[in-house]
């Protein structure tokens, strides 16, 4: 199984930048660029992956 192309501080760090409505899409167009292709399926897999936790944010 391959490792993970975003972590939850990727999209924390990208809803805390955004001055604007938020996407997946849009979320993955602004990633820096890292060396790694990241594309909006790596998001909605990260939010279908992760468990509901305020605390996190």
């Amino acid at each position: 199984m391959n490792a993970p192309n975003v972590v939850a501080e990727d999209y924390i760090q990208f809803l805390v930048a955004s001055p604007t409505t938020v996407s997946r899409t849009e979320a993955a167009r602004v990633q820096p660029a890292t060396g790694r292709l990241v594309a909006h399926d790596s998001f909605t897999r990260l939010l279908h992956r992760l468990e509901p936790d305020a605390a996190m944010l």
